[in-house]
């Protein structure tokens, strides 16, 4: 029997099994479709998108109620002295944004200060020197070779100038190289079959001091490549720091200058290598058999070609020391003189300020960045703004006269046989009422008469008579002064007033004294008088 209830429930658990699994697979369907519609059609996008953006406003909302506003100053010569070199924003309200706008400045001159913080430099900008790249090594160059020899390259360079036969491109290219070469080779084959080892040294000598010549002139063409960029350097750097520098300037040119440095670097690289290249040259022919006898014996001439090595020796270490002057890092460090230099104008705009208050009190102060330059420093007094809103919201008190009045009524007392009768006397009504109130006040100066407002007004007032009551009143009215004004106002007045009951007859007679009037809300005029201070 327990063989048989496990089998039962082996038999219904396969049967059951296909139903629970194709029900699971439907559930996950729908899921998955109901994500697919969801994702589909973008809704939940669209739902986090507006949170997002409920968020902003509301986070907007609690930063900045309006436009950005500006403090304009105009910094120029012969602009302090003009009634509107300063303009203020009158208009600004809490929240708003303002900023510090000062015209025809030049701000590598000066460091704007605001509020001690906002916009100052924490210390003097070093500008680096020409003396940091060592330029005039370029010079020493063609001094520290021997006098004997330079004497008269300098000539020859001259010559070669004046004539102006030589290309600074073209010096020493690959096919002049070549060609002194070839013509080694053969001057080389002709000398062992026809000339003498003297007749060869001296054409040896001569050729290789052609070289060096040109390397000398290739030295100068480079001072003066370097010279004219460092001399627009000067000038843009001099433009650049003039009190009032123009808008129309040119930018400095600095891929000219930069592509200027590389092609030397470049050249100068090219002509160490045929420098190393013409004294193995040089070395290598001294060292033949007969040529090495013949120095051997004639001291002259052996002083001649010591004076050549040496120069190549020389000219090599000196291409060494051009090249690491005008090394990237040199380049970047002469470049870096007027990198710093603002050439954006002669305009100083300074980050947004918010207003977060009912006046704003503004310190401004231009500071040289240069200690040595003979610039004083400059300080503006406070500025305050805005001077004198227009509009006003205050509290005044005041007297006010009305039209609101009390029906007044007498009783007469009268005895007749032990009985006392009364009866009702009209009394002359009192068509005035005197009070004081305690009025707010809001509105605006009238543009173009500062001293004249107008305002609406809302409060209350309490009547002086027997019977103080209190009143309600609201109107327009119109207020003059600056900060202390005087205020006239009228409109309406809303209170309490005593009029006769509607029972009671004056004929009638009574045998306990009445009350013959009753309270009743009315609605009447007033006129006021009074204070109100303006902040």
């Amino acid at each position: 029997m327990k063989h048989i209830k496990i089998l039962f429930l082996i038999t219904f658990l396969c049967a059951v099994n296909p139903f629970w699994a194709q029900y699971e697979k439907k559930e996950i369907e729908d899921a998955q479709e109901e994500v697919d519609s969801i994702l589909g059609e973008g809704r939940a996008k669209a739902i986090i998108q507006r949170l997002l953006d409920k968020e902003l406003r509301r986070t907007n909302k609690a930063y900045s109620t309006g436009d950005t506003y500006y403090v304009d100053i105009d910094f120029g010569y012969g602009k302090i002295e003009k009634k509107d070199f300063i303009n203020l924003p009158q208009k600004i309200k809490k929240g708003d944004f303002y900023m510090v706008r000062i015209n025809n400045i030049n701000p590598n001159w000066y460091k704007v200060v605001i509020n001690s913080k906002d916009t100052i430099v924490a210390q003097k900008l070093e500008m680096p020197t020409f003396g940091d790249i060592s330029l005039e090594s370029i010079k020493s160059i063609t001094e520290g070779f021997s006098t004997s020899i330079f004497a008269e390259f300098k000539e020859i360079e001259s010559e070669l100038v004046a004539k102006n036969e030589y290309s600074y491109q073209t010096l020493f290219s690959d096919s002049i190289v070549k060609s002194f070469v070839e013509k080694m080779d053969y001057f080389e084959s002709i000398l062992k079959e026809t000339q003498s080892e003297e007749q060869l040294i001296i054409e040896l000598v001569e050729e290789h001091r052609q070289l060096i010549r040109g390397m000398v002139f290739l030295l100068e063409s480079s001072k003066r490549e370097v010279s004219k960029i460092k001399n627009d350097i000067l000038q843009f750097r001099q433009e650049r720091l003039q009190r009032e520098p123009s808008e129309n300037e040119k930018l400095f040119d600095y891929k000219t200058a930069i592509e200027t440095f590389y092609g030397v670097k470049q050249e100068i690289e090219k002509h160490k290598t045929n420098a190393e290249k013409s004294l193995a040259e040089l070395q290598k022919k001294i060292k033949e058999k007969n040529l090495f006898e013949f120095l051997e014996k004639n001291k002259f001439y052996t002083s001649q070609v010591d004076e050549l090595q040496s120069g190549y020796k020389e000219s090599i270490s000196k291409f060494d020391e051009i090249k690491a002057q005008v090394s990237p890092l040199n380049m970047e460090k002469l470049l870096a003189s007027i990198r710093y230099l603002r050439t954006d104008g002669n305009t100083f705009v300074s980050l947004p300020i918010q207003f977060k208050g009912d006046r704003e009190e503004l310190s401004i102060s231009f500071e040289p960045k240069d200690s040595t330059a003979s610039l004083q420093r400059e300080v503006l007094p406070k500025l305050v703004f805005p001077v004198e809103k227009r509009s006003y919201f205050s509290v005044g008190t005041g007297f006010y006269y009305s039209n609101l009045r009390d029906e007044r009524f007498s009783t007469v007392s009268e005895v007749i046989e032990s009985d006392t009768i009364y009866s009702i006397v009209k009394e002359e009504d009192i068509t005035e009422e005197l009070g004081v109130n305690a009025m707010m006040r809001f509105g605006t100066k009238i543009k173009g008469v500062e001293l004249l407002g107008v305002h609406g007004t809302f409060g209350p007032g309490l009547s002086i008579q027997k019977k103080v009551r209190p009143r309600l009143m609201f109107g327009v009215g119109l207020s003059y002064g600056r900060k202390h004004n005087v205020v006239l106002d009228w409109g309406g007045i809303l209170g309490y007033v005593d009029r006769k009951s509607t029972v009671i007859e004056e004929s009638d007679t009574f045998s306990a004294k009445p009350d013959v009037t009753v309270t009743q809300l009315m609605v009447g005029n007033y006129f006021s008088i009074g204070y109100m201070f303006k902040l």
